[in-house]
């Protein structure tokens, strides 16, 4: 009975692409752990996505320039494509063979539209279906592809069939550029990387090849992330000018989909309490089916209990839940308990559904996270620094709750609020895309506003947020945090020096540390802007600030310009934890943080036009106005007799941006940025 359920459900779904109007193929190389692809891709995507009837992808992912899993899985095959078009960087974007390789910043409507309205020199149809085998035999794919000349074909012409994953998403990136959406992935080409050669097709006739492959590898894995996003590509190519003369595409079936609903928030769980998880399961066949809903839950204390609630039915794991073909059913997970046993913890939720009649090995997963009251919330997007981080919270006897990227990333102002946590503490590793987007300052700025405090740490925040111009993370990033991006730093050892004085790293900071040499490490060279004041400098040829403390009417914020894992001594580690805790806790508040503050004062006003006032102390040393080649145009001496504010006449200099110098008694202040009207 489900074999004969699965047949009339495949010729339903049909084929979405069929002989007429030119299908263009866009072959994109790219790599998850390619900083340029993360940049890039988007913009891509989104194009592809506006162009669904007119352009069909596939995407390789190369071996280079770092770790991917879904190169791992196929590699030759990738090599061989990445050969055939003599690519050599990634991103890299080809469209039907010859008619544009270059950077995915090429690929426009225009050349779309243009190749689009080419007729094309075959009629290709592809098709495939999943064959449910019977153990020991594993499940396997069959693809059908159909070639009819337009005109004569001569012999030798090869038709390329490429087996796709439509959507891959992983919870946490990858690979190191912060991606984890990937579309289009090529999983297997048909029946090799080499295709199959046409014989002389005459006009008007044509021929059909099908392939199958196993949906488990030799190894014992799995070909798809998701079989419910599997969809075939097929095209067919002249090897001699590399032209393709036609490509065709058959759709993802997802028989069964399961999402959260949108209205739904992320949840803070609370001793005492239910929560409901809402979520939606989908229907995309015309069959009736029966689902199974699984949910396993990973730190759920004793006493307390999940249920699986739909239509105000409870169901046990065994249960079917009825789905009606081509509709959806709002599913909930009930999690209920008496006692405070969840307190600072995280409670790790996976659901799985499957369609009992329909290919029921393939189950479709949804996790999220409940978010617990606690002292520090720690989200580390990068995934890199957590044990650093976690060792130093134990060693300041700071409970703590820990979220990794993919639990942390639909945090909202509700979620966060400063009377169940505590400290925020963020750190972002060598991650160079959305390390602080318009949408987590909003949630930042919201929670320090409700009296919150906020550790920021990574090294191409500042890189990230001056690069991509979104105005609102700036203004975040120059008012909440205190800082001004100067520039990126290098790849070669750096050592960190503390102010003198300074309260949060100059006690357990007494000499320098050394930041070692690495291929991936470039941190971020800052100035102070507003109130704020300077933590430490990085030791480059003129110094530069790397950290940064501010503080509000209610709140305060730290952030650190390189990475915590580039802190080898666990005692650096450490003190720097325990220092901002000690801070943030008002333990350090008093004279001392106020004439530390007043101490860095910045120059006003900024913008200036014709006068700069510098606040200064009672020592000597000197102001210097640079302009951005470093340049001195004004300099004054001081010689100790002066007065708490010095002067700078700016008559004569021209509109622009500088950098302001003071040295007191041997030590540098923080580099300022003055704006000149």
């Amino acid at each position: 009975m489900k074999k004969a359920l699965l047949s009339s459900f495949i010729l339903i779904s049909g084929i979405t692409a069929s002989f007429g109007q030119r299908l263009v193929l866009l072959e994109h190389f790219t790599q998850a752990s390619c900083g340029p692809c993360a940049v890039q891709n988007p913009a891509l995507n989104a194009l592809l996505d506006n162009n669904l009837t007119k352009v069909v992808a596939i995407k390789y992912q190369t071996s280079w320039p770092g770790t991917d899993p879904m190169n791992a899985a196929n590699p030759t095959e990738v090599a061989s494509r990445v050969t055939y078009y003599n690519v050599t960087g990634v991103p890299n974007s080809v469209l039907d063979g010859n008619f544009y390789n270059g950077s995915p910043g090429g690929v426009t409507q225009t050349k779309i539209n243009s190749r689009n309205s080419v007729a094309p020199g075959v009629n290709t149809r592809v098709s495939y279906f999943v064959k449910d085998n019977t153990a020991p035999l594993n499940d396997s794919m069959v693809v059908s592809a159909t070639v009819k000349a337009t005109t004569q074909v001569p012999a030798g012409y090869i038709l390329q069939i490429a087996a796709i994953e439509r959507e891959i998403e992983f919870a946490t990136a990858p690979g190191t550029n912060g991606e984890k959406k990937f579309e289009s992935v090529m999983k297997k080409m048909l029946p090799g990387a080499s295709g199959t050669t046409l014989p002389a097709i005459a006009a008007g006739d044509s021929v059909t090849y099908t392939y199958k492959f196993s949906l488990v590898r030799s190894n014992g894995t799995d070909v798809y992330y998701n079989l419910g996003q599997a969809s075939a590509v097929a095209f067919v190519q002249n090897n001699t000018t590399k032209e393709v003369l036609g490509a065709a595409y058959d759709e993802p079936r997802p028989w069964l989909a399961v999402a959260r609903a949108e209205s739904q928030k992320p949840v803070r769980m609370k001793a005492g309490n239910d929560l409901a998880f809402d979520f939606v399961a989908t229907s995309k066949t015309t069959v009736d089916q029966k689902i199974k809903a699984k949910a396993t839950i990973t730190g759920l204390p004793a006493g307390w209990s999940a249920s699986i609630i739909s239509d105000g039915i409870t169901y046990a794991e065994t249960d079917s839940i009825p789905l009606p073909a081509n509709s959806s059913k709002n599913i909930q997970l009930v999690v209920s308990g008496p006692n405070d046993a969840v307190l600072n913890k995280k409670v790790a939720i996976k659901v799985e559904m499957n369609s009992y009649n329909i290919l029921p090995g393939v189950k479709n997963t949804l996790n999220f996270t409940a978010v617990t009251p606690s002292n520090i919330l720690f989200l580390d997007i990068a995934g890199t620094a957590a044990a650093r981080f976690t060792s130093a919270f134990t060693a300041a006897s700071q409970p703590y709750c820990a979220l990794t990227a993919e639990e942390s990333g639909n945090l909202d102002s509700e979620s966060l609020n400063p009377s169940t946590v505590k400290k925020i503490y963020y750190t972002t590793g060598a991650s160079y895309s959305g390390t602080l987007t318009a949408d987590k300052a909003a949630v930042f700025t919201n929670y320090l506003n409700a009296g919150g405090n906020l550790f920021i740490m990574g090294q191409d925040i500042g890189y990230e947020v001056n690069g991509v111009g979104d105005l609102d993370a700036l203004e975040f990033y120059n008012t909440i945090l205190g800082a001004e991006y100067v520039g990126d730093g290098s790849t070669t050892a750096v050592s960190v020096t503390t102010v003198a004085d300074d309260l949060i790293l100059a006690p357990p900071l007494t000499s320098s540390i050394t930041l070692p040499a690495s291929s991936t490490s470039y941190p971020d060279q800052l100035a102070v802007s507003g109130n704020a004041a300077a933590v430490a400098f990085l030791n480059y040829s003129t110094d530069n600030v790397a950290g940064i403390y501010n503080e509000g009417a209610n709140w305060k914020t730290v952030y650190i310009g390189f990475r915590m894992e580039a802190i080898s001594a666990a005692a650096y580690r450490n003190a720097l934890v325990a220092r901002t805790n000690g801070w943030f806790d008002n333990t350090l508040t008093g004279t001392e943080m106020k004439e530390q503050l007043a101490a860095y004062a910045p120059a006003f006003p900024n913008p200036a036009k014709s006068k700069l006032f510098v606040p200064v102390s009672g020592g000597s040393g000197n102001i210097e106005l640079q302009n951005i080649s470093g340049k001195v145009i004004r300099e004054v001496r001081l010689n100790g007799s002066q007065s708490s504010i010095e002067s700078l006449s700016l008559d004569g200099i021209p509109a622009g941006i500088y950098f302001l110098q003071t040295t007191s008694n041997g030590t540098r202040m923080p580099v300022q940025k003055i704006v000149v009207e």
